[in-house]
């Protein structure tokens, strides 16, 4: 996992969160997302570490 950026608003330490939900069949998913850990701004919820992390790295003065 590439390192975390810090937050884009307030410069505080990101955070790699992560949850898990089970359907009625009992079927276990976990999802990932970066969050702040002062203002807890985060990315989108998605289905691996490496990508919440190059969306949370990611900055518009980067030109992506």
């Amino acid at each position: 996992m590439s390192e975390l950026k810090p937050c884009p608003f307030c410069g505080g330490k990101a955070e790699v969160k992560v949850f898990e939900t089970k359907s009625i069949f009992k079927k276990r998913k976990i999802y990932f997302y970066i969050s702040c850990s002062l203002c807890h701004a985060g990315t989108r919820v998605g289905i691996d570490v490496e990508n919440a992390t190059i969306d949370w790295n990611r900055r518009c003065a980067d030109g992506h």
